[in-house]
Order: structure tokens, then C-alpha cells, then sequence
């Protein structure tokens, strides 16, 4: 060699130069924290917000499209969560909410939720308070879920 310096050896080394940065955002930063009562559900009829234990899940049973109540909250597959009062099953029926939020197409058979609501099942599902909360401030909480919004 003949004691010049390559034109590369002679450039920055650009790694040197570079920071390095903790990762800006990932979506699991982006969601708030849990709660006290655990993850937050929203109910696909009113749109509210609540806890597992508050809301009723409802599931897709079988390859046809018809949907039940998941009364264990466990059944495997997309859910769909709905507080347990006649109104917001209306309003999910209504919108097409339960749809929706399970993904299904075409005409759906929901007689059986229909059928568990009306046979007083959700008065079960209902009376149970969540954890750290009293009856009436659960009872609280569902009359507030209940009556329409008043304007300012």
C-alpha cells in the first residue's frame, strides 16, 4: 500500500454518530390503566363504558349465525358486551350493535338473548355488585346507564 487513505476509511463512522432512543409509543402505552374493577368493556347498545362484571358477554354459537349470552364470560371467540337492561339490548338490536361487534353478516337470530333477557336471568346477572362497590352504588350506576342524556 502505498500510505493513502481510502475514501471510506476516512468517512464518520455513521453508528458512532447515531443515539440511540427508547421506542416512542407502542399501543399497549397508548391504553389506560385498568381500573379498579379491571378492564373496561363498552356496551354495544348504549355505548357506555363499564366493567366485566357489569355487562352480560354475548357470543356467535356454532358456524351459524345466531348469537347466546356467554353467562361465564369465557366461551372462546369474539364477544360482545351489553349492560344487563332491556334498554340497551334494544338500542344494540336496534343499531345493529351485536352485529357489529361480533363481525357476522347477513340476517342474525338473537331470539335467544331476547329469551334470556325476558326470562329474568339479567335480574341475576344484575343484583350481583362488582368487586369494592355496594348494591346501591351499583344500582347507582345502572339508573345513571339507563336514563337519556339531559342537555346544558
Amino acid at each position: 500500500m502505498d500510505g493513502s487513505v481510502s475514501p471510506r476509511s476516512s468517512a464518520p463512522d455513521v453508528r458512532e454518530s447515531v443515539t440511540t432512543s427508547a421506542p416512542t409509543s407502542s399501543r399497549a402505552d397508548a391504553r389506560p390503566a385498568p381500573g379498579p374493577g379491571g378492564p373496561v368493556r363498552t356496551c354495544v347498545g348504549c355505548r357506555g363504558k363499564g366493567a366485566r362484571t357489569e355487562l352480560v358477554r354475548l357470543v356467535r354459537e356454532g358456524d351459524h349465525p345466531r348469537v347466546v349470552v356467554d353467562e361465564g364470560r369465557s366461551a372462546p371467540g369474539r364477544g360482545g358486551w351489553l349492560h344487563p337492561l332491556q334498554s340497551c339490548l334494544e338500542l344494540a338490536l336496534r343499531r345493529g350493535g351485536v352485529v357489529r361487534a361480533l363481525r357476522l353478516q347477513g340476517p342474525v337470530d338473537t331470539t335467544a338473548v331476547v329469551a334470556w333477557f325476558e326470562s329474568g336471568a339479567v335480574h341475576g346477572a344484575a343484583s350481583a355488585p362488582a368487586p369494592g362497590r355496594s348494591i346501591e352504588q351499583s344500582n347507582e350506576r345502572r339508573e345513571r346507564v339507563d336514563t337519556p342524556m339531559g342537555t346544558r
